[in-house]
């Protein structure tokens, strides 16, 4: 097993800091306001930035050793891109914050982590197929909480 290209995932924690910014600078809690028609607050969306950071850490840390564990941050990141920011754009013919950076950023940076994983001879199915529904089951989990908001 090689380590040339494990850096990527570091390179996907870097990502997370340019997409955070846009998000915050064109406001995504109001965004997320009109939209679902529910409060945000920023402290709710900083938690989750700080909890997807702490992941992406994580996932970068354990590196090749657990791919599975490694690449749900860069699925994150493809999923994020395409089945929230754009989908959502294109549905809702709003500007989501954080389309831009997520089609610049996240789907390069991600699909470069999984590349590398190949390329470094640790990409399996299990591990595509384990971050990919890791991925998605967080989206999943981030739009009900949005939905249905924090316990009262």
């Amino acid at each position: 097993m090689s380590r040339q290209h494990e850096f990527t995932l570091w390179v996907v924690v870097m990502v997370l800091g340019l997409h955070f910014l846009e998000e915050f600078a064109l406001d995504l809690r109001s965004w997320l306001q009109y939209v679902f028609a529910v409060q945000v607050t920023w402290e709710q969306c900083h938690l989750v930035n700080v909890a997807v950071t702490l992941v992406a850490v994580g996932g970068a840390c354990v590196g090749w050793r657990r791919p599975d564990v490694a690449l749900v941050m860069p699925a994150i990141l493809i999923v994020n891109a395409l089945g929230f920011h754009l989908a959502f754009s294109l549905f809702t013919r709003t500007y989501s914050p954080g389309t831009v950076s997520a089609l610049v950023f996240f789907v390069p940076a991600g699909a470069w982590a999984f590349v590398g994983a190949h390329r470094d001879g640790v990409l399996t199915r299990r591990a595509t197929g384990v971050a990919t529904a890791c991925a998605v089951g967080i989206h999943l989990y981030l739009l009900a909480f949005h939905l249905i908001g924090p316990p009262r």
